[in-house]
C-alpha cells in the first residue's frame, strides 16, 4: 500500500505577525499580563483572556507564495489535556487589508479545565486560490503561522475560596475530625461567589491536603463535584431560581448556579432538576459527578 506524505511548505516570517502578550482580566477591565501562571485562578469563575495581534497580509502571502485571492485567517485554539477539552475561541474573518490588527477576546468557562492550558495563535489557509506548486501551502488548514503559550493553572494556584483548617479544634462542633474537606455556602444568590463560598481541607489528613495542593485529578473531581452539589442545592432550594428566570450578576452565587445547573443537566428547567434532586438523589449526584470528572482515562 503507497504511503501518502506531505512536503513542507513555506510558512510566515516571523516579522509578518505581530502579537501582544496575553493578558487576562482579574477584575472587570483590569488587564493583567499572563505570566507561566495565573496566580489565583478560580474554577468557579470564567477565564478572560485578551491580545492585540496585527497581521501584514500582503508581507505573509509573498513569505507563503501565495496568490493575493487565498484565503487566510487568524485562528485561536484553546485546548486541557488534563480536562480532555480542546475549542476554537477566536477566529477572524478573511485577512484581506494589507495591514490587519484583530483584537482577540477569548472567555473560558473554567469549570471546564484542569493543569495547564495550551493556547495556539495561528493563521490557516482556509482556501488556495493559486496554482499547486511544490513547497507552496495549497491544504485547507496548513498552519502558515504558529505560536503557543503553555499557562499553569494549578498547582500552587488557588481555584476557588480555599482554607486550611485543623477540623479537630476549628470544627469541633462537627464531631466529624477525620473529614478531608468541608463546604459552606451562604443562601443569597445574589453575593459574590467568592464570599458565599468557602471549601476548608483538612490539615489533620495530610496526604488529602498535599493531593489538593499539588491538584490530583481524583481529589479535584471529589472536591468539584461537591462543591458543584452545594452550590445548585443552595439555588434549587430558593423559589426565586426555581420558578423564575432572573439574570444575576456576573460572579454571583446565583449566576455560577445557573451555569453549572446548564453543564450538568442541559436544558432541563430548575423544577425539573429539583424533583431529580428530591425523588432520586443518586442519579441527581451521578449526573454532577460525570460532569466534573478531570480524572484521565488510561
Amino acid at each position: 500500500m503507497a504511503r501518502r506524505f506531505a512536503l513542507p511548505f513555506r510558512t510566515a516570517l516571523a516579522t509578518d505577525v505581530e502579537p501582544s502578550v496575553w493578558h487576562y482580566e482579574r477584575e472587570p477591565d483590569v488587564p493583567v499580563k499572563v505570566a507561566a501562571s495565573i496566580p489565583g485562578w478560580d474554577y468557579l469563575m470564567p477565564l478572560k483572556l485578551r491580545r492585540e495581534v496585527v497581521v501584514h497580509t500582503d508581507r505573509l502571502r509573498t513569505a507563503c507564495g501565495l496568490s493575493p485571492e487565498s484565503e487566510i485567517r487568524l485562528v485561536v485554539t484553546i485546548h486541557s489535556a488534563q480536562s480532555r477539552y480542546r475549542a476554537v475561541h477566536y477566529q477572524s474573518g478573511p485577512l484581506a487589508e494589507e495591514r490587519s490588527a484583530q483584537s482577540v477576546r477569548c472567555v473560558l468557562d473554567s469549570t471546564k479545565l484542569a493543569g495547564d492550558i495550551l493556547i495556539d495563535t495561528e493563521i490557516i489557509l482556509i482556501r488556495n486560490a493559486g496554482p499547486r506548486k511544490a513547497f507552496l501551502a495549497h491544504l485547507p488548514g496548513s498552519r502558515l503561522f504558529s505560536e503557543r503559550l503553555v499557562v499553569e493553572l494549578e498547582g500552587s494556584s488557588s481555584r476557588m475560596p480555599t482554607e486550611i483548617a485543623k477540623f479537630s479544634d476549628q470544627f469541633a462542633w462537627l464531631a466529624a475530625p477525620r473529614a478531608p474537606w468541608y463546604v459552606t455556602c451562604g443562601i443569597s444568590l445574589h453575593a459574590p461567589v467568592m464570599s458565599a463560598l468557602r471549601l476548608y481541607i483538612n490539615s489533620e489528613e495530610p496526604a488529602f491536603a498535599e493531593a489538593a495542593r499539588r491538584a490530583d485529578p481524583l481529589v479535584v473531581t471529589l472536591l468539584g463535584a461537591d462543591v458543584t452539589r452545594r452550590i445548585l442545592l443552595t439555588a434549587l432550594d430558593d423559589d426565586q431560581f426555581v420558578r423564575e428566570t432572573q439574570d444575576y450578576a456576573e460572579g454571583t452565587l446565583g449566576e455560577v448556579a445557573g451555569r453549572l445547573l446548564g453543564m450538568c443537566f442541559g436544558d432541563r428547567d430548575p423544577a425539573a432538576v429539583k424533583a431529580m434532586c428530591e425523588q432520586d438523589g443518586a442519579r441527581f449526584d451521578a449526573a454532577i459527578q460525570s460532569v466534573m470528572n478531570v480524572v484521565p482515562r488510561a
